[in-house]
């Protein structure tokens, strides 16, 4: 089963740039800050910034981050965690590029119990139009196999078995407009036996790069794990919208 794709720069279009940056664009990668700054946490789990957990190392450059629907019981009816970006502007020919890999407690694969199924929600949320979802699974897919050395203990109290590869992401931008991405671990059954995300991204190279720079008006710490690519001069007409999907070993 091929995925859809993702990243670890988030630029945001509108913003004033820095020196040798890109017109109408800021570029900030991933995690490697350390910090969240740019992110919402909501539901009944936990997210932190990790520079590797286990012998799992960030796919690009020092840190990643790991969101979960643990430790354990949070008390929450559904024990749910969701990662909510900071509103993204977008235009036509923009590509967003991300990454992430899977975590789990549960039994994966052909072992998977059908009453246990915990599920893994990547989303882009428009302001004005439908919600794109761009990967569901859940413990069931057979890209699982169990972690060298495992379990794994994580910052919190999370205890991992199985893993994913990480996954690679792009999705061509169509309609100009704010967007938000969301990572969404949905416990299933049972309340205690905890999945994850580990959230990674790449560098951006995007647009035509500005003689004369502004000043950063802001960016993001090291919360985003989007890249903006936008064509400035001699951009053709937008391409009809599509996820392609790849996974990375």
């Amino acid at each position: 089963m091929r995925f859809l794709a993702f990243a670890r720069g988030l630029v945001v279009a509108g913003l004033l740039v820095p020196p040798g940056s890109y017109a109408g664009t800021v570029v900030v990668t991933g995690f490697e800050s350390g910090t969240l700054a740019g992110w919402t946490l909501s539901g009944d789990g936990n997210a932190t910034v990790l520079s590797a957990l286990g012998g799992i190392s960030p796919l690009y450059g020092s840190q990643m981050a790991m969101l979960s629907n643990g430790p354990g019981d949070r008390g929450g009816a559904f024990d749910q965690a969701r990662l909510l970006s900071d509103l993204l502007t977008l235009s036509p020919g923009d590509t967003l590029n991300f990454a992430f890999r899977r975590l789990t407690a549960e039994f994966t694969g052909l072992d998977a119990d059908p009453g246990r199924l915990d599920g893994f929600t990547v989303q882009l949320l428009q302001a004005a139009g439908p919600t794109l979802d761009l990967h569901i699974s859940d413990v069931s897919d057979a890209a699982f196999g169990p972690i060298p050395g495992a379990p794994i203990a994580a910052p919190g109290g999370d205890t991992f078995f199985d893993y994913s590869d990480w996954s690679t992401f792009s999705f061509n931008v169509t309609s100009a407009g704010t967007y938000r991405l969301s990572f969404i671990v949905q416990d299933a059954g049972d309340n205690s036996f905890d999945s994850a995300f580990l959230i990674d991204g790449d560098v951006a190279s995007t647009g035509a790069t500005v003689p004369e720079p502004g000043t950063i008006l802001t960016l993001l710490g090291g919360a985003a794990i989007l890249a903006v690519k936008t064509r400035r001069s001699g951009m053709r007409k937008a391409r009809k919208s599509g996820c392609n999907e790849e996974v990375q070993s």
